[in-house]
């Protein structure tokens, strides 16, 4: 029986395995922790595969608690792995003015004949990561709909956090472009 696909994997010859991988990262220091909480944000594949569409590379959310001796995984978040890429924009800030920031993540997805971008906010006041909002920061799909949006951040801290808002720029619609149109 055939394994699930996976991003090590190498389509071309079904037995082989990448066991290399190229990772980046960025650390932050968990909001509610002081110094002993982390939190890593992960990007990595594997050299040499030729993965399926459905997993190019793995974008990993993870929170760590560091003693003087080591660090342990206390929660992680597996990012939409569908023709993901890339993590573009990994960033803390305060959205409620409560002062303690939000995780603020994009990352790209697709599929069939679209491609696209996720805008994923989490909260970090507690241990785990609590997912407040999951959009399209990018979307283009075929000739019936391109459009991007941005965190609008000081509406958002107006609204304390009670609403997450953003301005929405529309490139095209049913084959009509607004804005000029690439190439």
């Amino acid at each position: 029986m055939k394994q699930q696909p996976n991003a090590s994997e190498d389509l071309a010859h079904d037995s082989e395995h990448s066991k290399r991988r190229e990772v980046r990262f960025a650390l932050f220091p968990w909001p509610s922790e002081n110094a002993s909480g982390l939190l890593a944000v992960l990007q990595y594949n594997f050299l040499g595969a030729n993965p399926p569409m459905c997993c190019l590379s793995i974008g990993l959310l993870v929170h760590l608690s560091r003693t003087a001796a080591n660090c342990q995984v206390r929660d992680e978040f597996l990012l939409q792995t569908s023709h993901h890429g890339s993590i573009q924009r990994a960033s803390l800030i305060d959205l409620t003015g409560n002062g303690t920031p939000e995780l603020v993540i994009e990352s790209d997805v697709g599929g069939m004949g679209s491609a696209a971008s996720t805008l994923q906010i989490f909260d970090l006041s507690g241990p785990s990561f609590h997912e407040l909002l999951n959009v399209y920061s990018r979307l283009e799909y075929m000739d019936e709909e391109g459009y991007s949006q941005i965190p609008d951040i000081e509406r958002t801290r107006q609204a304390r956090g009670g609403r997450f808002c953003t301005t929405k720029t529309l490139i095209f619609e049913k084959g009509t472009w607004f804005l000029r149109r690439p190439g």
